[in-house]
């Protein structure tokens, strides 16, 4: 069974902008602006837009309350959270004084799980920025991000909560309110991480990938792979002995200069891992020792030498190992790589017809796609076909219709 995480975020309706806190400190006497501070008030039940209690901000200018920028930060009402029967609820603190990373008071947030409270999820939310108290008026903004997929902490959705001094993020004070409690993780889960374009239509943007969980180790590292077939490459640009290690498929999964493969070609700025991944998402990829697998170690070519990679595909060993049948290792196409000419078939009952530009279906056109390992002959890669059979003779490496699954491990703090 395969688990969907896409959870509505826990806080809905914290957005607070234009907060304007006067520091006190190194103030011009002759300078006439109103002072204008910042009060933080804790409230339990109804309150405002809250339901469950929270804490209210309120902006006073010279000493008077600003109706107009009053605003609620909301417990989470009882049930509103978790999954798989988990209650999950959330404690809004304030406090003055230093606490956790904060050194002049403000607001601890706890995650409640089932009613005890899940400490790795602790968050603080500091009244002023660390090292900025030498301004004499600050603009402080918090803003908060849903998110529903895997992103900072959270595997399952959530809020981003930044603040913000005249503008410009205050990257220490970053924190995460995460739907589910982190890293869990479950075999044959789908994942959303990252975005790439799927649907052939650059003007809505791209779309979020979802990733099949393969394999996890202890200290939270997951194996993914993309559930589809996301494009359509050659394993190389031109046909001749080749390995995984030199080839120019590594090179535009990983963004490698030329030196990384044999045809000499810089991928450092038509690549996937940049297209696909902001700069957080790639601080989660590991870099992994991806072993050199042959797929025939008696007779067939040499699989060359084991590589060290952010993303790769998947070997003849692994693609036996990870999926158990036929079945579970087909793969469907998206619109941009049908569009794009990968192979690919339409399967309808004892009927199997090639899926094109003009009669693609979605979540039906099963699409060939790459292994890293070496086929029968030295100029050939194997392949999974479009009824997730294993062709270990493979495919003319210089082949521009097969598709692509990368595969990559990530961690979460």
């Amino acid at each position: 069974m395969r688990n969907y995480y896409n959870i509505a975020a826990i806080l809905s309706t914290l957005i607070l902008s234009g907060l304007l806190l006067n520091t006190g400190c190194n103030e011009d006497i002759n300078n006439t602006s109103p002072t204008t501070t910042l009060q933080t008030t804790q409230f339990d039940g109804a309150q405002g837009s809250c339901i469950s209690g929270g804490v209210k901000f309120e902006v006073l200018v010279d000493g008077v309350v600003d109706n107009a920028q009053t605003q609620y930060f909301c417990n989470v009402a009882q049930g509103q959270g978790g999954q798989n029967g988990t209650n999950t609820t959330m404690r809004t603190t304030k406090f003055t004084g230093a606490l956790g990373r904060c050194t002049s008071g403000g607001v601890k947030i706890e995650v409640l799980v089932n009613g005890t409270i899940d400490d790795a999820q602790t968050q603080y939310i500091c009244n002023v920025a660390q090292g900025q108290s030498g301004q004499s008026e600050t603009n402080i903004t918090i803003q908060a991000i849903d998110f529903d997929v895997a992103l900072g902490r959270c595997t399952g959705g959530g809020v981003k909560i930044e603040v913000l001094i005249n503008g410009v993020i205050q990257s220490n004070q970053t924190q995460y309110i995460c739907n589910d409690a982190v890293n869990t993780f479950t075999i044959g889960d789908i994942i959303r991480f990252g975005a790439y374009e799927q649907d052939d239509n650059t003007s809505n943007g791209k779309e979020a990938i979802t990733w099949q969980i393969l394999d996890q180790k202890s200290d939270g590292q997951i194996l993914i792979i993309s559930e589809k077939v996301l494009d359509v490459k050659p394993y190389h640009t031109t046909p001749s002995y080749m390995t995984w290690e030199k080839s120019t498929i590594r090179s535009w999964l990983n963004g490698y200069l030329p030196s990384f493969n044999s045809a000499g070609t810089s991928f450092t700025n038509d690549n996937f891992i940049h297209t696909a991944f902001t700069a957080d998402e790639k601080a989660k990829i590991v870099t992994s020792d991806v072993p050199a697998h042959a797929t025939d170690p008696i007779f067939g070519p040499s699989p060359g030498d084991a590589t060290y990679d952010k993303i790769f595909l998947l070997s003849v060993v692994e693609a036996r190992q990870y999926f158990t049948s036929n079945e579970e290792r087909e793969a469907m196409a998206t619109h941009y790589a049908v569009n794009w000419g990968v192979f690919s078939n339409i399967i309808d009952g004892s009927t199997t017809h090639r899926c094109g530009m003009k009669d693609f279906q979605e979540n039906k056109c099963s699409a060939k796609w790459w292994l890293r390992s070496p086929g029968s002959q030295a100029d050939h890669a194997a392949s999974v076909n479009y009824d997730g059979g294993i062709n270990r003779d493979g495919d003319d490496i210089s082949r521009k219709s097969i598709g692509v699954r990368p595969a990559l491990w990530i961690k979460y703090d």
